[in-house]
């Protein structure tokens, strides 16, 4: 990048200042990230938005939570997190992601096997897929 505001176009120190086009990845099943939500956004993204735009102690609002990513990141970079999420699933992708809680009304709260985790071939595990 140039930086055409001096007398002297030159280039932009890139240690200091930031490109305008950010290449990350979107999540995909086979991350490890990865949770049952269609719009999930990546860690590597909120990691830098949250670091640019907050301070260790700060306070993290998402009103929109849905897998709780935003607040994953922010607990793991000292910031503090107020999460609003409307749909009971994603709540309990929340509560688990965070060490909130272990169980919600009752029922224990774990991680979904992925279906190349469960020990089944690809064969034996779409018809169980499809049963879903």
């Amino acid at each position: 990048m140039i930086d055409y505001r001096k007398t002297v176009p030159s280039v932009y120190s890139s240690t200091k200042v930031p490109g305008n086009v950010w290449e990350i990845p979107r999540v995909r099943y086979r991350m490890p990230e990865y949770e049952e939500h269609p719009t999930q956004k990546p860690v590597t993204l909120l990691e830098r938005m949250i670091k640019a735009s907050s301070n260790p102690g700060d306070l993290v609002l998402d009103p929109f939570a849905g897998t709780f990513t935003t607040g994953f990141v922010a607990k793991e970079l000292g910031r503090q997190f107020v999460g609003i999420e409307i749909e009971e699933a994603y709540v309990k992708i929340g509560l688990r992601r965070l060490n909130i809680a272990t169980h919600f009304k009752e029922e224990l709260l774990v991680k979904p096997l992925k279906s190349y985790d469960s020990g089944y071939s690809e064969k034996e595990s779409a018809p169980m897929l499809l049963e879903k």
